[in-house]
């Protein structure tokens, strides 16, 4: 929303094109670290992806879980721009603190706070993370202004930051 202020529709697509190339050179550069090696495990090879995530007992909860919470933060995104403008009185500028707040709180959390929770606990980190996630998006709307929905955001991202980093650790490691 920013970019749009400031420069019109199109320089705001040319950032956002230019930021996935910068994104897939940073993956083409990515190089691994570690040689995973064969696990003795005894699995179905006919059972695909979806019964292994729902047929494990610390996997279901949480993929289920992230799922519902994905479902109600992208019926949600619809309407933030209302919200922002109307009921905030915030307009374009506000808007993008908004998501500037919300990609801060994932960025902090995604990178400071996984290699805290120790492994045994990681699942249900993921269930707390995404209580936080909630919170950060619901607290805020107590008091309508935009500083309050900011602080609001970026609780929420650092939730979702968190759930996100815990998610993929919780599957990988399953």
């Amino acid at each position: 929303a920013l970019l749009v202020a400031l420069g019109g529709t199109q320089l705001a697509l040319l950032v956002n094109a230019a930021s996935f190339a910068a994104v897939a050179l940073a993956a083409a550069a990515l190089r691994t670290r570690r040689h995973p090696e064969p696990q003795d495990v005894a699995h179905d090879d006919r059972a695909g992806g979806l019964q292994a995530l729902l047929g494990d007992r610390v996997l279901r909860p949480v993929v289920l879980a992230a799922v519902g919470a994905l479902l109600f933060i992208s019926a949600s995104m619809t309407a933030e721009v209302f919200y922002v403008k109307d009921v905030l009185g915030a307009g374009d500028a506000g808007y993008a603190a908004m998501f500037a707040a919300w990609t801060l709180g994932m960025v902090l959390g995604a990178l400071a706070l996984p290699q805290r929770v120790p492994p045994a606990a990681m699942a249900a980190a993921v269930l707390v993370a995404l209580g936080v996630q909630g919170f950060g998006m619901a607290a805020q709307t107590a008091w309508a202004v935009l500083p309050a929905a900011l602080a609001g955001y970026l609780v929420g991202g650092v939730g979702h930051g968190l759930k996100n980093a815990l998610v993929r650790t919780v599957i990988a490691q399953r």
